[in-house]
């Protein structure tokens, strides 16, 4: 929690688009999906979102 992360998602044509945001909730799990993921509040939206592993790259690292 609390990482700093960018977000990485495709457009309608293919290409990359990045935003950056902050975790706001350990990784969780679900028996229902495959995969793990983690709450991020991305700042273009300023909404929270669900993201998985695949999608984020740490950028700063929340020292405990």
């Amino acid at each position: 929690m609390g990482d700093l992360v960018r977000i990485k998602k495709y457009n309608f044509e293919g290409s990359e688009v990045f935003s950056y945001g902050i975790v706001v909730s350990p990784p969780l799990e679900c028996q229902i999906e495959m995969f793990p993921y983690v709450n991020v509040y991305n700042f273009d939206t300023r909404e929270k979102q669900k993201c998985y592993p695949n999608s984020l790259e740490i950028v700063s690292h929340l020292s405990p």
